[in-house]
């Protein structure tokens, strides 16, 4: 193997071994991870998926998946750091597969992308809490390996490509409902080729129209995203706020989120460790960085197919939900990355350059957020002062048998913290 090959190969090795450490560490836990956490209790207790006696707009998938080792008697931190770890795996190596069969990566590229995957401070951040993003990824993208190899071939090999990939879009929308973009991955991939040559030559045809064609796709994809989740919580949960809102300020704030989250996906760093200067204007370079990006999928549009169908469809969503979390991206960073890391592979002079200066900084901000965590992995008693706000410290204060305001004590989280990770909490009532 080649120098650069083993220091890629090392570096993701490096990488692995340092997510495979948080294991050690205390129960991480937010909002919604303690909903998850909630809903498979009560399964097991034999309530049903409930949070506070009753139902949520949180799909099954990930609460069923802890009840079932809770059930087993092996759910805990570091067990459900280390499923994260393995659904981040399983990911990578679809991703991987991705590269080498669809793209032609070489293998150094390759493992590149997926280590820069590992960098990205948003997945650093949410592997080590019982979140839905590590195991949607790691189905998703597994779904979509099955649907790219479907598009390459005919005949029953093509339709056990399809099944496959139809059993592991079910398991993802389970897990997340945004897996509904993997359905139109699939309808496209089943798509005869005739009629993909016919929508070819219409194109070509018009092709001073391309914005017109272009806009026509993009309402192809949408019209049955918002049918397939007109029925859902989360969109009528959408639909109010959008009823409670103000028309084009409304629009305005949810685009000026998506792009602050492209902003700090490109910076890899969250806003708030930036002076407020320069957080004000995020929102200008994640709409650069999304337009790169863009223009990268629109390279490639002579290969257009189930993936660039799953990531536009999947952005779609994104952009009519009314709220703000970077880790809504992080599913589909990989695949963002394999699109702009295919165009700037003919970069050469300058602009490589600047390119490898941008990934050399990426990655400090990369390692410095693996540091912080393992830092908080291995804090031990000074964990409740190094981890969330002031209501998570007093939490975590709680169960370390720490003094802390009582009033800002969550119930639900320490009856959490009690259930999974009983090692934390020494004295809780």
């Amino acid at each position: 193997m080649r120098l650069k090959g083993k220091l890629v190969a090392g570096l993701l090795a490096f990488l692995s071994v340092l997510y495979l450490a948080q294991a050690a560490s205390p129960l991480r836990l937010n909002t919604d991870s303690v909903v998850f956490l909630s809903m498979a209790a009560s399964a097991v207790d034999g309530h049903g998926f409930l949070y506070q006696g009753s139902t949520t707009h949180f799909p099954r998938g990930y609460p069923a998946i802890v009840a079932a080792m809770d059930y087993a008697g092996i759910a805990s931190s570091s067990a459900l750091v280390l499923l994260n770890c393995l659904f981040i795996a399983f990911g990578l190596l679809a991703a991987l597969g991705i590269m080498r069969g669809m793209f032609g990566f070489e293998r150094d590229l390759a493992l590149l992308v997926c280590a820069f995957t590992l960098l990205s401070f948003v997945l650093v951040k949410h592997m080590s809490i019982p979140l839905t993003d590590a195991p949607f990824f790691g189905v998703a993208m597994p779904c979509l390996y099955f649907t790219v190899l479907s598009e390459k071939v005919t005949g029953r090999k093509k339709w056990a490509f399809v099944m496959f990939g139809a059993i592991l879009a079910l398991v993802a929308i389970s897990i997340r409902s945004i897996g509904v973009a993997l359905l139109l991955a699939l309808g496209w991939a089943v798509i005869p080729k005739n009629w993909m040559r016919g929508l070819v030559s219409i194109a070509a045809k018009y092709k001073g129209r391309s914005i017109l064609i272009a806009a026509l796709v993009l309402v192809a994809i949408a019209v049955p995203l918002i049918v397939i989740l007109g029925h859902t919580t989360y969109i009528q949960e959408a639909l109010d706020v959008y009823a409670n809102g103000h028309g084009l300020r409304m629009i305005s704030t949810i685009l000026s989120c998506r792009f602050e989250e492209w902003g700090e996906l490109t910076i890899n760093m969250p806003v708030s460790k930036l002076p407020a200067s320069l957080g004000a204007v995020m929102p200008l370079v994640g709409l650069v960085a999304f337009c790169v990006a863009i223009l990268a999928i629109w390279q490639r549009r002579r290969s257009f197919g189930a993936l660039e169908i799953y990531l536009l469809g999947y952005s779609a969503i994104l952009f009519i939900w009314p709220y703000k979390d970077t880790r809504f991206w992080l599913p589909v960073f990989t695949l963002f990355a394999i699109f702009i890391a295919n165009s700037l592979q003919r970069l050469r002079g300058i602009p490589a350059m600047a390119v490898t200066v941008y990934l050399i900084l990426f990655s400090c901000a990369g390692f410095s957020s693996i540091s912080y965590s393992t830092r908080l992995t291995f804090s031990g008693s000074r964990f409740p002062e190094l981890y969330g706000d002031a209501q998570t410290r007093a939490i975590y204060q709680k169960a370390f048998g720490q003094p802390t305001d009582e009033k800002l004590v969550i119930p639900e989280w320490l009856f959490v913290l009690k259930r999974y990770h009983p090692g934390t909490v020494l004295h809780s009532n």
